[in-house]
């Protein structure tokens, strides 16, 4: 064994500080200068790795700068350790380039083997300690058992510096360790077992022609068990796609793969790595051969820290988690068309896939970082006859085949993360925002993946899931707003031509609600109008209340000439010169805006009802339902004082709370009637962006003007022939958003979530009535997208059974989406929910056969 450095590794990092080292003697340098030296570089080693096609060259630059600095020197120096330590948990897909810059310098100074295999064992030691000890401040997020697994596979790159007899022994004891833990946890081990010993592969990287090794491991790999389970059982709750036949989804990469590929012998594991990782040998006697030794818990240990049904990390949950197919999953196996053999395939794809869990897990406070390391990961895939021609964004790629690329993985595995259901792991935002800043890293190079997602949600919007429809107009309208808007808009012509009469069409109404959202959020319409062909330009002016919907409402409050009335304008409509008290509504805006009636000396709460009941006085005949115009009046005028933003209406809410209360109790309205009226003002006022009258009415309900069992009633109701909570994407969000403030609660009230799920079903009630289906119909997706897409309907009576076959299946995706997403309320109402079935009288099989079949899933969600 080579003599060992001046350098004890009893706990990590804390040894290393507290150690000395002594520098070379040819090394003459004072203590400022030998640090500015070690910050140069350790930034350059920062760097090194991040291409692939230099990393053999940028590690020979490294060793001279090291050889001048001095090897004792910085392999004794904390600050080298944690910077290895952030490439072996934040930066996993460098390990290899990390691994061959240390096995290099080995091969310089055979003395520095002791200090990187004792900072190993020290690290392994720790994180072994923090299963049991949650206490220790763990160095990442990623929790201690997928710290086990990137330690395992950094060690297994330095299997040529470290003796068999160690290997094994770090295996074993890994195993050993597996089974005391999971004795006591109420789940399966499998996954651990799969994540963990997948890395035996790692101990070939750089050791191609290592036979002992190969059927040492072998041998090993007998003892553990293949997972017990090879597929997944097919859950359509968790599906992003609804209405599709599928029993369940194919295996993930696991041990038996592993077996398959060690089995076909070096060559075949040779083709795996790349060929620069072959340009590198080891003396045979230059190993770490002294016993390494690791405490493990006792079962006692694990009882104490463990409940039954503990989860270890985010990244435990992500794999573990139910395994959607979203896009290109199919050909998940086609990754890499140079390696024969399959599950070589599956392995290059599942590493990719870890790595990029573990950096979106493990650097989710720095998205910019996280993102440009996620881009540096992409080129390890591009394969060596150059990169694929740059394409834009809007434009559609060269090729059409199927075949996923290696360097779409991270993206791809994002995407996965993005649309998890039923919930997700992070906030949403984070992935939106990671995949813009990976769009920005390189727009060209990574434009034609973007493309084809986009692409593949839109076709299949028919099927796409009814919370999965917001996720992706989200993530694409922050794409769409953060370049531009930049899209081949002429591809969607012919839809929206074709689907222009189907109210309820998904593609429709995609597009209705993504150009009304993107108008909403940018104060440059006149760009986004120019960019746009004339055909969706009405889409820009989409409104929650339609013409129709305001000329009927005018015709229901006042005796009025309608046509005098611009019904286009939003905002307070009672300023313009139609209406006979328009001087009395700005004497009223004057009163709330003045500050000094808010002084206690000032202030007469019966002031402003005078104001309004003066209105009625003037003009009496002008008025149907005075009382109940008076509480639109006061509430559209709060909205209008404080319209120059959202802090200004909270405002004036606060500040008129009082007044406004002791109006409305007085009022002879119903309590429900007058919280229906006060929804309605809200949103009629914000007619051209709802999604900020959504918020208002939240702000509303806080201080006890609405509840939100008329808020679900009033979502649910039909406005200009569509029923809102499936046509507009925002009223959408708003139910989510409402029934998720719920679920929060300590106690959640289940008769609220009753009430959404009845609602729905009367909503596919009432499309089965207008179909009249018999008992026995079958209804397919297919049979409606078909026609409808394909040809015209000039019919009136086609077109309205299309519609209304559009509002069956888009009713029941709503069903399906509160099952899943609100699973922990549900599941303890299994009995309500199907006797709620029974008591609306369905007499459609299907129907019946469909929702029964998701209750019954949703018990077993957990």
């Amino acid at each position: 064994m080579p003599s060992e450095l001046p350098l004890q590794l009893t706990h990590p990092l804390f040894s290393l500080a507290e150690s000395t080292s002594t520098k070379p003697k040819h090394v003459v340098q004072d203590s400022k200068d030998h640090n500015r030296d070690l910050d140069r570089l350790l930034a350059r080693f920062k760097l090194y790795g991040n291409d692939p096609k230099y990393i053999v060259t940028e590690c020979d630059n490294l060793l001279d700068s090291v050889v001048s600095y001095g090897f004792a020197s910085l392999f004794s120096d904390i600050k080298f350790y944690l910077v290895i330590r952030s490439h072996i948990f934040e930066q996993a897909y460098k390990q290899p380039a990390i691994a061959y810059f240390i096995l290099r310098s080995c091969n310089n100074n055979e003395t520095i083997i002791d200090p990187i295999v004792k900072f190993l064992v020290s690290e392994f030691q720790l994180t072994i300690q923090k299963l049991t000890q949650p206490d220790i401040q763990s160095c990442s997020e990623i929790g201690p058992w997928t710290e086990i697994k990137l330690l395992i596979r950094f060690t297994s790159l330095l299997s040529p510096i470290i003796s068999l007899q160690n290997i094994l022994y770090i295996y074993r004891t890994t195993l050993s360790l597996i089974k005391v833990v999971f004795a006591h946890v109420e789940q399966s081990s499998d996954w651990y077992q799969n994540t963990i010993f997948t890395n035996t592969l790692f101990l070939f990287f750089f050791d191609r022609k290592n036979r002992i090794l190969l059927y040492e491991i072998l041998s090993f790999l007998v003892s553990v068990p293949n997972s017990s389970e090879d597929d997944e059982s097919f859950v359509d709750l968790l599906e992003v796609f609804c209405f599709q036949n599928r029993t369940q989804h194919s295996s993930r990469f696991s041990i038996k793969e592993v077996k398959g590929i060690l089995y076909r012998g070096l060559s075949e594991i040779s083709k795996i790595f790349p060929v620069w990782s072959q340009e590198i040998t080891f003396p045979a006697t230059v190993k770490y051969t002294d016993e390494i030794k690791l405490e493990l818990p006792t079962l006692e240990e694990v009882s104490q820290s463990y409940k039954k049904d503990h989860v270890f990390s985010t990244v435990d949950r992500v794999w573990q988690g139910y395994n959607n197919d979203i896009a290109g999953d199919d050909d998940a196996a086609t990754l890499v068309s140079e390696v024969p053999a399959e599950e070589c395939k599956e392995f290059i794809g599942y590493i990719a896939r870890d790595d990029t869990i573990n950096l979106v897990q493990s650097m989710e406070f720095n998205k910019k970082e996280a993102a440009s390391h996620l881009f540096n990961m992409n080129q390890y895939a591009i394969s060596e006859t150059g990169p694929e021609e740059e394409t834009q964004m809007n434009e559609k790629p060269a090729h059409t085949e199927k075949t996923q690329l290696l360097r779409e993985v991270p993206i791809k595995e994002i995407v996965h993360l993005l649309f998890k259901l039923p919930l997700s792991i992070h906030p949403r935002i984070y992935y939106e925002t990671l995949l813009l800043e990976i769009c920005k890293c390189s727009p060209k190079v990574t434009a034609p993946t973007f493309g084809r997602y986009f692409r593949h949600f839109y076709q299949n919007l028919s099927y796409l899931d009814y919370e999965s429809t917001i996720i992706y107009e989200e993530w694409f309208r922050v794409q769409l707003t953060n370049f531009g808007f930049t899209w081949k808009w002429d591809e969607w012509i012919g839809d929206a031509e074709r689907f222009r009469e189907q109210i309820y069409h998904p593609k429709r109404m995609f597009q209705i609600n993504l150009l009304k959202r993107l108008s909403s959020c940018t104060s440059n319409t006149h760009d986004l109008r120019t960019k746009l062909p004339f055909v969706f330009h009405d889409h820009l002016d989409s409104r929650y209340f339609g013409p129709t919907s305001m000329a009927r409402y005018l015709d229901v409050q006042f005796r009025m000439d309608k046509n005098a009335c611009n019904i286009y304008d939003s905002g307070l409509l009672y300023l313009q010169a139609c209406f006979p008290f328009n001087g009395d509504v700005y004497r009223i805006l004057a009163y709330m805006q003045d500050r000094e009636n808010d002084k206690e000396e000032h202030c007469n709460e019966r002031q402003l009802g005078r104001m309004v009941d003066n209105i009625q006085m003037s003009h009496y005949g002008f008025f149907r339902d005075f009382e109940a115009f008076k509480i639109v009046l006061l509430i559209q005028c709060v909205c209008h004082c404080g319209k120059r933003s959202l802090s200004h209406v909270i405002n004036y809410i606060n500040r008129m709370e009082n007044r406004l209360l002791d109006i409305c109790e007085k009022s002879p309205i119903k309590q429900n009637y007058k919280e229906f009226i006060i929804l309605d003002s809200i949103l009629r006022y914000f007619n051209n962006n709802s999604r900020t009258g959504f918020i208002i009415v939240n702000s509303f309900k806080h201080i006890g003007f609405v509840s939100d069992s008329i808020i679900l009633e009033f979502l649910f109701v039909e406005i200009d022939n569509g029923v809102r909570v499936i046509t507009s994407y925002d009223a959408r969000q708003y139910l989510l958003t409402m029934l998720e403030e719920h679920i929060s609660l300590p106690k959640p009230e289940g008769h609220l979530f009753v009430k959404a799920y009845r609602l729905a079903l009367l909503v596919v009630k009432q499309a089965l009535d207008e179909l009249q289906v018999s008992k026995d119909t079958t209804l397919t997706i297919k049979e409606c997208k078909g026609a409808s897409d394909d040809e015209t309907y000039d019919d009136i009576n086609s077109l309205n059974k299309l519609n209304t076959l559009w509002k069956y299946f888009e009713s029941l995706k709503l069903i399906k989406c509160l099952l899943r997403k609100f699973f922990v309320v549900y599941k303890h109402l299994s009995q309500i929910l199907l006797g709620l079935i029974r008591k609306i009288c369905f007499v459609h099989d299907q129907t019946i056969n469909t929702i029964t079949s998701w209750v019954e899933e949703c018990n077993n969600l957990n």
